[in-house]
């Protein structure tokens, strides 16, 4: 059996003992559930349901009294005073905090792109001897690295020759003879600096008697050979590569954080920085660049750390670990204990104590992990109280019974639904409808329009006067559409609808499709160099508001959401992480 199955049936069966403990209170003195009413199930396979007992047609184990018909099953769990002492259950109080803690990423050492240089061919020629003929060594500045054959060089040389006894053959002539020899030199000796050729290397071919067929190639600066790019005996072209060179004297740590990580990391934070190799020397540093583009693939941006690296002890390709200081100290942000959450494929869970001894199972949407804490952008307000010990023989009970646990593969979808006044759900209404608008200008290629219903947005949204999770939603939503006014072309306009469709589902998630219509959820899979953008729309027939006109029927509808009905929170956008993102 594989380990993943054999842990599964192990919390099942740690399920199955905690049933015994764990069972629902009757509330007050009801009487005795019939053998005929009472739902029979197996403790090591919950999805097997009979309306009498018997075994298992799975494992062959008896089947066990689930506590009761499907009426009987919900999301909540109920312990007698002895159970809750067993099961050693602790709770904490869902607070607003600042933010931090330490951020903990991977990388590895990389030379300095300041400090790498390449030592080129200042004329083409043949190499007839490589001085350095090996990667990782250490060379000088002005040290001679390889000797290159030049036939431009020679037959210069040769004029430089030339020139230099016409010169001295008229030391008695008249001034403007030896003024017309002396310009013909330094000419040549010009044409010599352009090649390439030194000041005492040249004083030199100056005396010489005949011209040198070798041309010494010096470093114009010290440090460590990465790269040979040539061989002995090769012709290069005048700029040919031969070798790169880099002072390793201070080198880069090349971090990658996940884009949920990023709104936490900023240019000047201090970075600790420990290394694979050299597991006792932590050094100190400090973050100089975050890149401002998102790998596709892996979905992380580079965090560059500079370091000193005077004694050459680390070394480029060496692996290295970085905990970076993080928070958010002003503004403060819901918070629980990471003890506290039950993660399944889809969705988060954790349970939040409703009465005494009575706890719900709730989904949340969780934001960035710092320290031992979880932001929380949906699913909890203030002031409940989340079990922080113990969740898991709550889930283990609830699973038992037939309820939505999360380790049932039937889990039903709990939603961040936020109770409201009618006349406020009346304004989100409104915000919805105004942004259909705003996807039918887009889909007409209607750039002034589409900045109308922008505004009308912005208006609305300051109308609404919710609590919960309200004002961090318009603070968010705000972020992005307050800008649009001063977009200037329909490609920017619709980068900030991408944003706004993200904060449409999140209100469809928490208050519901307000409008009078049913809407559909379609997706465009080419959208943004074949990123692909979701959006939401009346009607079947697709109107893409990414393309417009050039390509208006791109796309297809994902999902459908009547009047008054609420947005799954664990659909296909909900596994990004939190629906606003930050772009402009």
């Amino acid at each position: 059996m594989k380990k993943s199955a054999c842990v599964f049936t192990f919390g099942l069966f740690v399920g199955a003992l905690a049933w015994g403990l764990l069972r629902p209170v009757p509330a007050g003195e009801k009487e005795q559930t019939s053998m005929d009413d009472k739902e029979w199930t197996c403790s090591m396979h919950p999805q097997v349901r009979s309306p009498e007992p018997g075994e298992c047609p799975i494992c062959g184990m008896d089947l066990v009294a689930s506590g009761g018909g499907e009426a009987q099953v919900s999301d909540t769990v109920t312990l007698t005073p002895r159970a809750k002492k067993l099961a050693k259950l602790q709770t904490a109080i869902v607070k607003k905090r600042s933010h931090q803690g330490r951020l903990s990423l991977l990388g590895t050492v990389l030379a300095s792109e300041k400090r790498m240089k390449t030592v080129t061919a200042w004329t083409a020629g043949r190499i007839d001897n490589l001085l350095v003929k090996s990667t990782g060594e250490r060379v000088k500045r002005g040290q001679t690295i390889a000797k290159l054959y030049s036939p431009e060089v020679y037959s210069a040389h040769q004029d430089l020759i030339t020139a230099q006894k016409q010169v001295e053959a008229l030391s008695s002539a008249r001034p403007a003879t030896q003024s017309a020899a002396k310009q013909s030199l330094e000419a040549v000796k010009d044409r010599l600096r352009l090649l390439g050729v030194s000041e005492g290397t040249l004083t030199k071919m100056a005396k010489a008697k005949v011209p040198t067929k070798s041309l010494r190639v010096r470093s114009p600066f010290a440090g460590t050979v990465l790269k040979r790019l040539a061989t002995q005996g090769q012709y290069v072209d005048t700029g040919a590569g031969i070798y790169e060179i880099a002072d390793l004297s201070q080198v880069w740590v090349n971090l990658e954080a996940y884009e949920s990580d990023l709104s936490l990391i900023s240019v000047g934070q201090k970075v600790i920085v420990t290394f694979e190799a050299l597991p006792t020397t932590p050094l100190e540093g400090a973050v100089t660049f975050v890149d401002p583009i998102v790998d596709r693939a892996k979905r992380v941006a580079n965090v560059r750390v500079e370091l000193d690296n005077k004694n050459r002890k680390l070394k480029p390709g060496m692996y290295a670990s970085a905990n970076i200081e993080v928070g958010r100290q002003d503004a403060p942000q819901l918070v629980v204990p990471k003890s506290a959450v039950l993660f399944t494929g889809e969705s988060s869970v954790v349970y939040v104590e409703r009465a005494e001894s009575e706890y719900e199972a709730r989904v949340v949407r969780l934001g960035t992990l710092v320290g031992e804490s979880y932001e929380v952008m949906a699913g909890l307000t203030a002031g409940e109280r989340v079990v922080t010990r113990g969740a898991f023989a709550l889930d283990s009970d609830l699973q038992i019974r037939g309820g939505p646990s999360m380790m049932n593969a039937n889990t039903k979808v709990w939603r961040n639904v936020e109770k409201a006044p009618k006349e406020e759900l009346k304004k989100i209404g409104s915000i919805q409808i105004r942004y259909l608008s705003f996807h039918e200008s887009l889909a007409k290629d209607d750039f002034a329009s589409a900045k109308t219903a922008a505004k009308e947005i912005i208006e609305l949204l300051s109308n609404v006067n919710l609590e919960g999770a309200w004002p961090e939603l318009l603070s968010e939503a705000q972020a992005f559409l307050v800008p649009v006014a001063e977009l200037k072309s329909l490609d920017e306009v619709r980068l900030a609808f991408e944003q706004l469709s993200m904060f449409m589902t999140t209100l469809l998630e928490r208050y519901g499709n307000q409008t009078a219509n049913a809407i559909n959820e379609s997706f465009c899979p080419m959208a943004f160099d074949n990123r692909g953008a979701f959006w939401w729309q009346t009607g079947k027939e697709i109107r893409n508001p990414y393309f417009g006109a050039s390509m208006y029927g791109c796309g297809s509808v994902k999902s459908h959401l009547e009047p008054s009905a609420y947005k799954p929170a664990n659909s296909e956008q909900g596994q990004a992480g939190p629906r606003v993102r930050h772009q402009h």
